[in-house]
């Protein structure tokens, strides 16, 4: 596991990485930045299945937007957001339709999110 001040980033098993964010800067692009080398240096690249717990903090929407339209997300084979908040569930699932995406989904537990993500393989 590796951490910072505003995330930790963890190989959960072989090919599936949980990024945890522990503050809403975590959003800014620097930090966006240092999670992606976080994230290569676990998983030796970006392409991988990545769970994205945002649960432990308040989620602007643009800063969701800034984050699901970063490398991160985008070079991922399958990106899971955890969070708790209804409304940004509500959010997610617009922008997903809206951008057509098929393999960003949103969870309310780590564990959901892990499912969903082994089914795909």
């Amino acid at each position: 596991m590796q951490t910072t001040t505003t995330n930790s980033v963890s190989l959960l098993q072989p090919g599936i990485v949980l990024n945890t964010f522990r503050t809403s800067s975590g959003f800014k692009t620097p930090y966006l930045v240092e999670q992606e080398i976080e994230i290569r240096s676990l998983a030796g690249n970006l392409h991988t299945h990545l769970i994205i717990d945002l649960s432990k903090i308040n989620c602007p929407k643009d800063r969701i937007s800034k984050l699901l339209s970063h490398e991160i997300v985008l070079r991922s084979k399958s990106t899971a957001l955890v969070t708790k908040e209804k409304s940004l569930i509500l959010f997610l699932n617009l922008w997903k339709k809206i951008k057509n995406s098929p393999h960003l989904n949103c969870f309310t537990s780590q564990e959901h999110a892990l499912n969903w993500i082994k089914s795909l393989d």
